[in-house]
């Protein structure tokens, strides 16, 4: 099924924007070893972000069929992935602040979104 690879970059900057209201809004900065996804799991088959490469980069492409081999002989990296993806879904949404600690409402709107995307993931790589 198309989109369904993960990609970390090796080399190189990229963009990160989302479209709202019809404009472009820069949401971050990909550099070396960051993930990205294009990736049916995160987003339920919608295009949620643009990531452009700004200048030459090298990325590495992880098949669904590799990421699942790795999750099935490291259960953590599950977790540890859903953790990842719901504090980049807060931090796009803007609920993650700059504070030093975060608040309650901040820390149970990351244990829900953890949890909603360990289950869509268990559910993808069929768990």
């Amino acid at each position: 099924m198309e989109g369904e690879s993960m990609f970390i970059l090796l080399r190189g900057e990229a963009e990160v924007s989302i479209a709202k209201n019809g404009s472009t809004i820069p949401v971050a900065t990909l550099r070396l070893g960051r993930l990205f996804w294009r990736n049916v799991v995160v987003n339920r088959g919608k295009r949620s972000a643009t990531v452009r490469a700004e200048g030459d980069c090298y990325v590495m492409e992880i098949s669904k069929d590799v990421m699942g081999g790795v999750i099935r002989q490291s259960p953590d990296c599950l977790r540890q992935l859903s953790e990842l993806l719901a504090k980049r879904k807060m931090h796009t949404e803007g609920i993650l602040k700059d504070a030093a600690s975060p608040s309650a409402e901040q820390n149970a709107k990351q244990r829900e979104y953890t949890a909603n995307f360990l289950k869509r993931l268990k559910t993808f790589f069929a768990l």
